[in-house]
């Protein structure tokens, strides 16, 4: 069997000791617990977005998917839910954006779980999802983001403006805002221009994919240099080489491209499932 997604494997093996070794009722977890949840909880989410734009071509019906990774075939075991991780999972007092952006990372996911075929609805579904995304865009638009007096502010300011990118460009800007959208763009840039590093991969994945001019790409890619030579960094290479080829797709078309096609053909070049966290 094919190992492009044995990294999921491991996040599911993990979430089920951990939810074996928790009382279901009442739940206490230590700082060390409670950290390695947090790390679960996060990767379990980013998952989430991993396997939505990764395609693999297909395969003998045989072979058992890895476009929806499981633990083994023949395994018995609970598959535990974000919800099941929620019940033990303290939020700290001091960071509670961290659960916040999270759930609402995995609500993204749910709320929009396929290609939107906007033209197939009637008026009335359309008014429907318009709702959800509007909803779910003045949720992202208030994560409670630290002072900028704290180091961790534009790494939380940047997921935000990642998510509300995301949002707008994969519901074909539904909500009709798009000098917003232009401002999120441009508010984006000005924070990459000012961070030294930038370990954490989707906001670097989804900002940098929206640069259009010199300029903007010069910031993206000397960003990525600098990441690079930290030691605590995991590898670029899957952020650089994907974002350059989206470059590459918008410079060579003619028209827009469909944003939800354009992220998973890029996604999908890859033999193994790249980790967006």
């Amino acid at each position: 069997m094919s190992t492009a997604s044995e990294w999921t494997w491991y996040v599911n093996g993990i979430k089920e000791v951990l939810y074996s070794e928790r009382p279901h009722v009442k739940c206490t977890l230590d700082e060390e617990k409670n950290t390695l949840l947090n790390w679960v909880y996060y990767h379990d989410v980013m998952k989430q977005f991993s396997i939505r734009h990764w395609k693999t071509t297909p395969r003998d019906k045989s072979e058992p998917s890895i476009t929806q990774p499981q633990l083994q075939d023949d395994s018995n075991r609970k598959q535990i839910s974000q919800q099941d991780l929620l019940v033990c999972h303290r939020v700290t007092p001091s960071a509670p954006w961290i659960t916040v952006i999270l759930k609402l990372m995995s609500e993204l996911c749910d709320t929009v779980p396929t290609k939107p075929r906007l033209e197939t609805m009637n008026a009335q579904d359309l008014e429907e999802f318009a709702n959800r995304i509007r909803i779910l865009d003045w949720r992202i638009r208030n994560v409670p983001v630290p002072s900028a007096a704290e180091k961790i502010s534009s790494s939380v300011r940047l997921y935000q403006l990642a998510m509300l990118i995301y949002l707008n460009r994969v519901t074909a800007n539904i909500l009709h805002q798009a000098s917003k959208i232009q401002d999120y763009i441009d508010n984006a840039f000005t924070l990459l221009a000012e961070l030294e590093t930038c370990k954490p991969h989707f906001p670097m994945y989804i900002i940098g994919w929206e640069a259009s001019t010199d300029e903007q790409r010069a910031t993206v890619l000397e960003l990525l240099g600098r990441t690079k030579k930290d030691p605590s960094s995991r590898s670029m290479f899957h952020v650089e080489v994907l974002v350059q080829a989206g470059w590459t797709q918008d410079d060579l078309a003619e028209g827009e491209l469909n944003y939800w096609d354009k992220v998973t053909t890029l996604i999908s070049v890859c033999s193994t499932m790249p980790s967006f966290v």
